[in-house]
């Protein structure tokens, strides 16, 4: 499933309302500690209730968030895709993109469970098939000392 950055933070801030009382709490912190270590929580009796999503039945296997570049949206924290994966029971890929590339400029890997203490979650690397430079624009130079200006992006 593919979903835009803000439709995925409604999502996860919808069903976090969800997760009221004790045990419901303690199965999330359970299932956020098996993510750490890099494996998908299962579900369990006390943890938070899988969301529904779509109609058609079966198992959501990946949600693919894409977040477009120069646009004031909402970031997504490592936390938010923590809960995204455990509330949807999928693995979860976070990619910037921009208009003139067909498909991410750079995205997380499927199996990056890592949660970074900082408000605002990674993109990784680019893509190979991508070449991203740091092009001068008008006043704005990069120097010896600092790198700066406009990114770029090359298809090889």
């Amino acid at each position: 499933m593919v979903a835009s950055a803000d439709s995925a933070a409604k999502l996860r801030a919808e069903t976090s309302g969800r997760v009221i009382g004790t045990l419901k709490k303690l199965g999330h912190w359970l299932q956020s500690r098996v993510l750490e270590a890099g494996r998908m929580p299962v579900d369990s009796f006390f943890g938070p209730q899988k969301v529904e999503l779509g109609t058609t039945p079966g198992k959501l296997r990946l949600l693919f968030i894409a977040d477009k570049a120069g646009i004031d949206t909402a970031a997504l924290t490592s936390n938010d895709l923590s809960d995204l994966r455990i509330f949807t029971g999928s693995r979860v890929v976070y990619a910037l993109t921009t208009a003139r590339v067909a498909g991410a400029v750079a995205q997380t890997m499927i199996y990056d469970y890592r949660i970074h203490n900082d408000n605002r979650s990674h993109f990784g690397v680019p893509l190979g098939c991508l070449e991203v430079k740091l092009v001068d624009k008008g006043e704005v130079k990069t120097t010896e000392e600092r790198a700066k200006g406009e990114v770029s992006v090359y298809r090889g």
